[in-house]
């Protein structure tokens, strides 16, 4: 069993009855702030899943789908993203992106943050995106 847990509290968000999360059924979850840094979702369907402000750095996101997800403030960098499916995604200016990656054609739905986040009275960025913003 893999515990998939909050990046910054450690509570546990979600159990997957595996050994792996590699083509794991995380569509439609509420995977918010969690910490899948590293992890190996290869094939993973997170068709519609919350990941708003998770941690997905140096994650295997190879051929998941991502398609209809909240990516809000999430953090891809390092990831490999090589064939993942993004259609209707949605993102903010807060998110990450591997170096190299283009957004722009991936069919992705860019979200404007509310005027209160621009200003910092807004959800905040974790401690080491704060640092390297």
């Amino acid at each position: 069993m893999i515990l998939i847990r909050d990046k910054e509290n450690d509570s546990i968000l979600f159990r997957v009855n595996a050994p792996t999360l590699e083509a794991a059924d995380l569509c439609k979850r509420r995977l918010r702030y969690a910490n899948l840094n590293g992890a190996v979702l290869r094939f993973s369907d997170m068709h519609r899943a919350d990941l708003w402000g998770t941690d997905l750095r140096g994650a295997d996101l190879r051929l998941a789908n991502l398609t209809m997800a909240n990516l809000g403030n999430a953090d891809f960098l390092g990831a490999n993203m090589d064939g993942v499916e993004l259609d209707g995604a949605r993102y903010n200016e807060r998110t990450r992106w591997p170096e190299g990656f283009r957004p722009e054609l991936h069919n992705l739905i860019v979200e404007e943050l509310p005027e209160a986040a621009r200003a910092g009275k807004g959800p905040r960025l974790p401690a080491y995106a704060r640092e390297a913003a």
